[in-house]
């Protein structure tokens, strides 16, 4: 079977997969929903983002196809076509060196002690701000791993340089898609979502993961289209996470206070 026609059912996979991302924001509680802001419990957080996840590309409408149709069409065309260049390439010494430095730190053994030191300083120096940081990049790290590991197994897609060399689906692999791309982009999303007022934290957060991403390639151990579904998908988990907090915060802070105007005194709405 050549490799397009056992690419065939993940592409129509990643047709349903990326809409995913516009159903996410849709399925999000309404503020009005929100009297107040609930005692944070990451392992609740996590159940309710996995429901929504998973369930979200049966909630997929026409309007969506405007967003995905591009994700698809480079998805597709990346596994059916410029993949094997990663199979053929064959970078120096140096290059894989540094490319596999820099891709340790999206390994689990960064990005969690990363999440975690945050809580923790942020504790540790009363910024609830900061401590919050950490919870929901911790959050968006293990939505992000439940997912890495099931398409893996789904996909089951061997590596550049393992197999036949060509990235085959369904062979017992573990590319598909980039375990430390999809962890750095749920991050970094989170993160720079959570702080979207301040490109001094944006900036750093998606420049180490754009860096990380092209490390896997140039490292040769992900395909292209491994790194692109790995970080988009990463990227809107970590923007859901955020969002859904911030419209937490938003309606924990809602109040009415006095207000005085021509017309006399009264009550405003305030946040």
């Amino acid at each position: 079977m050549t490799r397009i026609s056992k690419a065939v059912p993940l592409l129509l996979f990643l047709m349903v997969l990326s809409v995913t991302g516009k159903c996410l924001a849709q399925s999000l509680p309404s503020e009005e929903t929100m009297s107040e802001k609930r005692h944070f419990n990451l392992f609740r957080e996590v159940w309710d983002d996995q429901k929504q996840i998973w369930i979200a590309p049966f909630h997929a409408k026409a309007g969506n196809l405007k967003w995905s149709i591009p994700l698809f069409s480079a998805s597709g065309y990346l596994i059916t076509r410029e993949d094997q260049w990663s199979s053929d390439y064959n970078p120096s010494s140096t290059t894989l060196n540094v490319s596999r430095k820099i891709s340790m730190l999206g390994a689990p053994y960064t990005t969690y002690p990363l999440a975690a030191g945050l809580y923790l300083l942020g504790k540790s120096t009363h910024r609830e701000r900061l401590a919050e940081t950490g919870l929901i990049g911790a959050e968006a790290l293990i939505n992000a791993s439940l997912v890495n590991y099931s398409l893996k197994l789904a996909t089951s897609r061997e590596r550049p340089d393992t197999g036949d060399l060509d990235g085959s689906f369904w062979e017992g692999g573990d590319s598909f898609p980039s375990g430390h791309t999809m962890a750095a982009w749920s991050l970094a999303s989170s993160i720079a979502y959570f702080h979207k007022n301040k490109p001094s934290v944006a900036i750093p957060a998606y420049g180490l993961a754009t860096a990380i991403s092209v490390s896997r390639i140039t490292g040769n151990k992900h395909f292209p289209s491994d790194v692109l579904v790995g970080s988009t998908v990463g990227f809107l988990i970590g923007r859901y996470v955020a969002k859904k907090h911030l419209m937490e915060d938003h309606a924990a802070n809602l109040e009415f206070v006095p207000a005085a105007g021509p017309s006399g005194f009264g009550l405003q709405l305030r946040w």
